[in-house]
Order: C-alpha cells, then sequence, then structure tokens
C-alpha cells in the first residue's frame, strides 16, 4: 500500500509539473489588431478601419487592404493580409519626414514600452543599425528592432515587431519611421493546410 502511495504522489507531481509547465509558456497574446478579431474577413476590416477614421485606399488585385491615418491610434499607413479572405497580419508604417529622428524615436519607445507591459520582454531586442532586408525597403536603415513571440494556452504562436529606421531611397528625402508588425503563424499556417 505504501509503495502504491509514494507512485500516486510520483505521478500526481508529474501531471502536475507537465500542467504548470504548459501554463507557464502560454502568455499574453495578440487578440488582433485595434479590435479586429484574427480571421475577420476583408469587409469586417473595411467597415471597423472606416469607423475608426482611416481612409481606404483600394488596393490592386490580390494585394492587401490598405488604409491612412492621421490623428488616429497608430497615425500613417496600415496594410491587411489575408488567405481565404481572412484576416492574419496587418502592417503598420509611420512615416517622419523630420531630419532628426527624436519625433519617430519617441514613437517607437512609446510602442515598445506598451509592449513590453504587456507581453514583457521581447526574444529579440536589436539596437545595432543594419540595412534593411525588405525587398521594397532597398535604401532603408534599421536603427533599432524588437521582436515578441508570443503563445497561447492552445499552443497558437502569434508574431510582434516592431522596429525604427531610416529612409533614403525609393525617391524620398531622408526621414525616419516606425514599423509594427502582428502577425497570427499559426491561424497562417493552417489557412494555407485546409485552404478555407
Amino acid at each position: 500500500m505504501e509503495k502504491l502511495t509514494s507512485t500516486a504522489v510520483l505521478a500526481i507531481s508529474l501531471v502536475a509539473l507537465v500542467m504548470l509547465t504548459g501554463a507557464a509558456l502560454a502568455g499574453p497574446v495578440p487578440d488582433g489588431f485595434e479590435g479586429i478579431p484574427w480571421g475577420a474577413n476583408r469587409d469586417e476590416v473595411t467597415k471597423t478601419m472606416s469607423e475608426r477614421g482611416y481612409s481606404h485606399v483600394k488596393p490592386e488585385p490580390n494585394e492587401p487592404l490598405q488604409f491612412h491615418g492621421k490623428d488616429v491610434i497608430v497615425p500613417g499607413k496600415l496594410f491587411f493580409y489575408f488567405r481565404y479572405n481572412s484576416f492574419y497580419k496587418v502592417e503598420a508604417y509611420y512615416y517622419d519626414e523630420s531630419p532628426q529622428p527624436e519625433p519617430a524615436r519617441q514613437f517607437f519607445q512609446k510602442l515598445f514600452k506598451a509592449h513590453l507591459d504587456k507581453y514583457f520582454m521581447p526574444k529579440l531586442h536589436d539596437v545595432n543599425s543594419r540595412k534593411d532586408d525588405c525587398y521594397r525597403c532597398q535604401g532603408n536603415t534599421i536603427l533599432e528592432s524588437a521582436r515578441w513571440e508570443t503563445v497561447d494556452a492552445k499552443s497558437d504562436r502569434y508574431t510582434i515587431g516592431i522596429s525604427l529606421g531610416e529612409y533614403t531611397g525609393m525617391g524620398r528625402k531622408k526621414g525616419y519611421f516606425v514599423h509594427l508588425t502582428y502577425e497570427a503563424d499559426s491561424l497562417l499556417e493552417r489557412l494555407k493546410k485546409t485552404g478555407y
């Protein structure tokens, strides 16, 4: 009987350890972007963004939905990406044509602190300057960047990225930008597999 009890205690301890480890891995995750849930369709995103004061820019076929906004929560350009009419990613760009980086740096730091408060330490925080590897961003230099990789209780993965950069290419005068990305990685994988 004593041997059974110690075996039972060991089994219960192992189950508790596994449950606590799983709970520790799960944390706060983005439930979409600015009140738009992951998986929303194009019409839902367009309606919500219009209600929030963003101007809708008509995209080319198969291009992301694009919105512009001033005096809104995230000023600048926003791009919503869809797969099979399901929202899985958003990119927001804030541009500042000031010759000094301080306004863009202050905006970056505000976003960084808000994400740090909600999602804790980023997986990556890089303060070394480097050329932007985006094919559309030739001539840009990333001055600082951060990336969070979060997991919810169902093991769905999400990535959040913020970067501060300087642009000089593509026919634009020198200025600074902040780039924010939210992506529902697991949702995109499911959409690719199922095709819905």
